[in-house]
């Protein structure tokens, strides 16, 4: 094959490679597209977590055998350059069996973070410097290709996330009691996320804080579930920010034994006009994908205004309310008054009239 026309496949494939949003399907591709152009007849891209494990793996095999490859080969793939390796004479470091297959690897980056590990192996007369040269330029490719698939995945589920949230708002303005509208609020965040577990923590008895609504898989065993003051829960209670844990049954401190059964975690806090009056926590299965900036930042925002919305679903009015479809935009909503006039501008906080069990509900300074 002539240098013009390798460079030609290589710039198509590379073009195919970054007009795909389907992830996996993108991501197969690359795979595929690596064994084409280099005659290797096999292949695998394992995609890698924040600890370095296997989140998810693709293959691609031909009619032949698939040999056994060295752990101490994939683990040995550099960041910034291809690993070519057609005995064990060429890195004689890793020890490898003499009956170790020609491999060659190469790491796949976004935003300059190892995301995946692409390796050929089997190859017949091993590979040459010029393979290497083609994975080496269609690795960056892939790189844009994810980037692409998580924009286009971002924007879906910041719509759906949006429409959950408008439901939820518009369904507890409507009239819902406090622990069915709690209910909601686990089992909406929990689906929308695609969380398996959903905890809200509220304060229980004095300074005690528990899981009082839990939703999804451990339900019935992490309910009541108490929280110490130092832990995770209630550093997200006091500072009012929410935070990401990458896996907690790798966590350094877990101070709350039953969470680590889980993978990712996400806390987000319960929030109304600067007050914090509980916790949401979302928890993945191990091996789930991680929770991201992105979803923090969503299950912020609804947290809030689910929490908003708990508040003026319980607040009694004297004047007739904004109608729900449009607190539940998100919209400002006010009723006019003149200088003279004694009703309040919307929202607003009256003395409380509640009993102890309104939880969610922040208690104004002073009447």
């Amino acid at each position: 094959m002539s240098p013009d026309h390798t460079d030609f496949t290589l710039l198509k494939a590379a073009l195919d490679l970054t007009s795909s949003l389907d992830l996996k399907a993108g991501l197969q591709n690359f795979v595929n597209q690596a064994c084409a152009l280099t005659s290797s007849p096999h292949a695998t891209l394992a995609v890698l977590d924040t600890w370095g494990a296997t989140t998810m793996q693709l293959e691609h095999h031909d009619f032949r055998p698939v040999p056994a490859v060295p752990d101490a080969l994939t683990t040995a793939i550099p960041v910034a350059s291809p690993l070519l390796v057609n005995s064990p004479a060429d890195a004689p470091d890793l020890k490898l069996p003499a009956d170790a297959p020609p491999f060659l690897g190469v790491s796949v980056l976004v935003h300059e973070q190892v995301y995946g590990r692409l390796y050929l192996t089997g190859k017949p007369g091993g590979y040459t410097h010029e393979d290497a040269a083609v994975v080496e330029a269609l690795a960056p490719a892939a790189g844009i290709a994810v980037e692409n698939a998580h924009l286009y995945a971002d924007s879906k589920r910041t719509a759906r996330w949006i429409s959950a949230s408008q439901s939820l708002t518009t369904t507890m303005l409507e009239g819902a009691d406090e622990e069915e509208a709690l209910e909601l609020i686990a089992k909406t965040v929990r689906d929308v996320s695609h969380a398996d577990t959903a905890i809200i923590v509220l304060q229980s008895v004095g300074d005690t804080w528990a899981a009082e609504i839990t939703d999804g898989k451990n339900a019935s065993a992490l309910l009541g579930l108490t929280f110490p003051p130092e832990g995770r829960a209630m550093s997200v209670l006091h500072e009012g920010t929410g935070m990401i844990v990458d896996s907690m049954s790798r966590a350094q401190t877990m101070r709350v034994p039953q969470l680590a059964a889980f993978g990712s975690a996400l806390y987000a806090p319960l929030r109304s006009r600067g007050v914090s009056s509980g916790v949401l926590i979302l928890l993945r299965q191990i091996g789930a994908p991680e929770f991201d900036a992105s979803e923090l930042s969503l299950a912020e925002s609804l947290a809030s205004q689910a929490t908003l919305a708990l508040e003026l679903a319980a607040t009694p009015r004297t004047w007739p309310p904004c109608s729900t479809s449009v607190i539940a935009s998100g919209a400002i909503c006010t009723t006019s008054r003149s200088s003279s006039s004694s009703r309040p501008v919307w929202p607003w906080t009256p003395p409380s009239r509640r009993s102890p069990r309104d939880r969610l509900i922040p208690r104004p300074s002073s009447p």
